[in-house]
């Protein structure tokens, strides 16, 4: 494992990342995140398994909590290009990037 220089992991208590993988410098993880094993991440990644609860309109949204964390599971031999923002699973084998965050091709 390689976790480049400034990479930030919350309190980093349901984070688990594989074999071989490497995290890319100022990379951010929330809790609740599966890295698989050989998974290549570029700078800047952000991965995010929870969001503001924004429903209710008579409330301001910073004062409406958090939505349940939801766990983001990365597959193997994945690579997450630079940029990318993570908010779902990314199956094994694939290419991911982009800043919506998708598969942009399948490894087989």
């Amino acid at each position: 494992m390689l976790i480049k220089r400034n990479a930030y992991f919350g309190d980093g208590s349901k984070i688990r990342i594989g074999n071989n993988s490497q995290i890319g410098i100022n990379s951010i993880m929330d809790n609740d995140v599966i890295i698989g094993d050989d998974v290549t991440m570029g700078p800047d990644v952000i991965i995010y398994t929870s969001s503001h609860e924004y429903k209710e309109l008579g409330i301001p949204i910073n004062q409406q909590g958090e939505k349940p964390h939801r766990p983001v599971i990365i597959g193997n031999n994945v690579w997450i290009g630079a940029n990318t923002v993570v908010t779902k699973d990314v199956p094994m084998n694939s290419v991911f990037c982009g800043s919506a965050g998708s598969v942009v091709k399948m490894r087989f």
